[in-house]
């Protein structure tokens, strides 16, 4: 009978094992969303300061032109206005999108966790039987 219960524990520790590799995998999986998610905060605040700077480098002063001019110069500025604005609300939607991925995964990540030591808990149970 011992033997039995051997087996069983072996059997629990293997599944422990795959669920460690399981959990393993999704850790990796978590430390690149946190990397992609930091880059995209950087990436977002440098853009918005370029903008800001932007605004303070070329003030709007489109009474250097005049006619057709003047309305092209207003035109491409708020256009640039509008594509930085589209840009930084893009990069934006990506982190959160990212940042609820990762909160995801964590929650599966701590899942494995507990059932890796369940395993673990049943097969010294069953090495106790022996």
């Amino acid at each position: 009978m011992s033997s039995y219960y051997r087996d069983v524990a072996a059997r629990f520790r293997r599944r422990a094992a795959e669920a460690q590799a399981a959990k393993t995998e999704i850790d990796g999986k978590i430390t690149k969303l946190k990397n992609a998610s930091s880059k995209l905060a950087t990436e977002i605040q440098s853009i918005g300061n370029k903008s800001r700077s932007l605004g303070q480098i070329i003030p709007l002063d489109s009474t250097s032109f005049k006619g057709s001019r003047q309305e092209d110069f207003e035109a491409q500025f708020y256009a640039l206005g509008t594509h930085i604005s589209n840009f930084c609300i893009s990069h934006s939607n990506n982190k959160t999108a990212i940042d609820d991925k990762i909160r995801s995964l964590k929650s599966e990540s701590e899942g494995l966790q507990s059932t890796i030591n369940s395993y673990y808990r049943q097969a010294r149970i069953y090495d106790c039987m022996e």
